[in-house]
């Protein structure tokens, strides 16, 4: 998650979000949204308390016999763990408004982010694997990477 701003954005969780969703609604509007729910609530949980590793996490829920929601949720590593979690919870009481029954959605606010599709496009795209590779090292005007290598 990148942002930008001329001014300080250090720890504000937050605020106005925009939203995307997509066209097409579920055929089972309330299981569905049950579901979605309850994925949600754990993501935004394990993205929350992932401590000092990137403040993301997605999972999967299975709905109906032929259809699996993939979810998303992401805080700006500046927020505290219980500001990611207050601006997740404040996002999740977006979809109601922008995304119910809907087979996909996204609600972006200006340190959180979540999202949810049923196509699994969506989930190998945002697929994690591992840690984030080490931070480069600059010398001399020279540019070392983790393996050793100059430029």
């Amino acid at each position: 998650m990148f942002r930008y701003s001329n001014r300080s954005i250090y720890g504000e969780g937050s605020g106005a979000a925009i939203y995307m969703w997509n066209s097409y609604n579920t055929t089972n509007a309330s299981a569905f949204n049950d579901a979605l729910g309850t994925l949600l609530d754990s993501s935004k949980t394990r993205a929350a308390s992932s401590g000092s590793r990137p403040k993301f996490a997605t999972g999967t829920s299975a709905v109906l016999p032929f259809d699996t929601i993939y979810a998303l949720a992401q805080c700006t590593p500046d927020l505290s763990q219980l500001q990611c979690t207050s601006c997740l919870d404040d996002s999740i009481t977006h979809i109601p408004i922008c995304c119910n029954g809907k087979r996909g959605g996204r609600v972006v606010g200006r340190s959180c982010n979540l999202r949810f599709e049923i196509h699994l496009g969506m989930a190998t795209s945002l697929h994690r694997g591992g840690d984030p590779l080490p931070i480069p090292i600059f010398t001399n005007d020279r540019y070392e990477d983790p393996h050793g290598d100059f430029w």
